[in-house]
């Protein structure tokens, strides 16, 4: 007897087909419920990737703009500090050297006129020292126009009306006269001081000569 003879003949046939119809159905649902978790496997592995790899992105470009920012602000910082002070010390040094320029070329000339007094008479050292007394003078003033700039004593003034209205413009051109006119009457009395002493020499030579 094989096994279908015993199946049969323990079961009936619609036993029997009862029984193939729950075993194809457990199959088929078994095999849907595997499908469906691998797929949700599947799903919940690239959100997480795709989250990580763009969490991963942002945190990179966050990272990348601060260090970038706080970078570039550093370097201009210390680009704008180092290069205010090498200017500020380039200025005090040029000034430095031309100003010890200046009193060394007024000593050497100065040297030169007492070392000459010596050897000379008195009408030529009065004619050396107003030599002197011009170089002197035209020297201070380069140096002056070198370090003030094309503005001489009309900086402060310049300074105090920056700020002042349209309205104001008369006023300041009156003030710039004013001060030029002032400017020149120093240099007009400076003038008639050296020449007042240029006579009182001449005079006291002229008394010298006439004793002798």
């Amino acid at each position: 007897m094989g096994i279908s003879e015993v199946w049969v003949g323990c079961y009936s046939w619609p036993y029997l087909v009862v029984v193939i119809v729950v075993v194809v159905v457990v199959v088929v649902v078994v095999v849907v419920v595997v499908v469906v978790v691998v797929v949700v496997v599947v799903v919940v592995v690239v959100v997480v990737v795709k989250v990580v790899i763009v969490a991963a992105v942002v945190v990179v470009e966050v990272a990348a703009v601060i260090v970038v920012v706080v970078v570039v602000r550093i370097v201009v910082i210390v680009v704008v500090v180092v290069v205010v002070k090498v200017v500020v010390v380039v200025v005090v040094v040029v000034v430095v050297v031309v100003v010890v320029v200046v009193v060394v070329v007024i000593v050497v000339v100065v040297f030169v006129v007492v070392a000459a007094a010596v050897i000379v008479d008195k009408v030529e050292v009065v004619i050396m020292v107003i030599i002197v007394l011009v170089v002197a003078v035209v020297v201070v003033e380069v140096v002056a126009a070198m370090i003030l700039g094309d503005e001489g004593y009309d900086d402060d003034d310049d300074d105090d009306d920056d700020d002042d209205d349209d309205d104001d413009d008369d006023d300041d051109d009156e003030k710039d006269d004013v001060g030029d006119d002032n400017d020149k009457e120093n240099k007009d009395n400076f003038n008639l001081s050296v020449k007042s002493f240029i006579v009182d020499v001449f005079d006291k030579d002229i008394q010298i000569f006439a004793t002798l």
